[in-house]
């Protein structure tokens, strides 16, 4: 991480990697396959601000799934980026964000033993769909004194994923989900 500044403008910039062994599947008569990838994901990030605005951008990239875990072998690596920016004047912040991320969906590969109790792969096209997660928000500040501010943000988020129902409760394949939230409310920092 660096953090510094250039005629002005105050600049921070970030880069990183989290990695982590998988486990193998251990089969019913004690054999070892590796049936996961490892955990690898990259990132890097830079944010200015200057006169009131920040700007700031943060790319990631990987072997993950959607919750951080180790994906399966075959599965399409993750993608991840996000902007933002905020402009501020005097008690009062205002600012948006922008959030896209694409990973394996369902996978793509189906594990199971067969009669010799040999782990084998067979290919899953119903799970061959590439799932999109898009986010975003606006909100804005109000301080009203140090450490009490009143707040309002609305935030909008899709999971999209051809062919892959994700809500069953409801008739038909609904393959793309997306809820709203609106918050209001004050905030109290010690």
């Amino acid at each position: 991480r660096w953090r510094g500044s250039l005629a002005g403008v105050g600049l921070a910039v970030t880069g990183g990697y989290v990695g982590a062994g998988a486990a193998k599947e251990l089969s019913i008569v004690g054999v070892q396959q590796r049936v996961f990838n490892a955990l690898n994901v990259f990132q890097v990030g830079a944010q200015a601000s200057a006169y009131g605005f920040t700007v700031g951008a943060q790319y990631e990239h990987g072997d993950a799934n959607f919750f951080w875990g180790n994906s399966m072998r075959g599965d399409r690596p993750m993608d991840q980026i996000f902007v933002g920016a905020s402009y501020t004047a005097g008690p009062f912040t205002v600012g948006g964000n922008y959030v896209i991320m694409t990973n394996e969906g369902a996978s793509r590969t189906t594990y199971g033993y067969n009669a010799a109790n040999v782990l084998t792969r067979t290919p899953n096209a119903a799970g061959a769909a590439l799932q999109h997660r898009v986010a975003w928000g606006v909100g804005g500040n109000y301080r009203l004194a140090p450490g009490l501010d009143l707040v309002a943000e609305f935030s909008s988020f899709t999971v999209a994923e051809r062919g892959r129902d994700l809500d069953p409760q409801n008739a038909g394949v609904q393959d793309k989900s997306t809820t709203k939230v609106l918050i209001v409310g004050t905030r109290l920092a010690f």
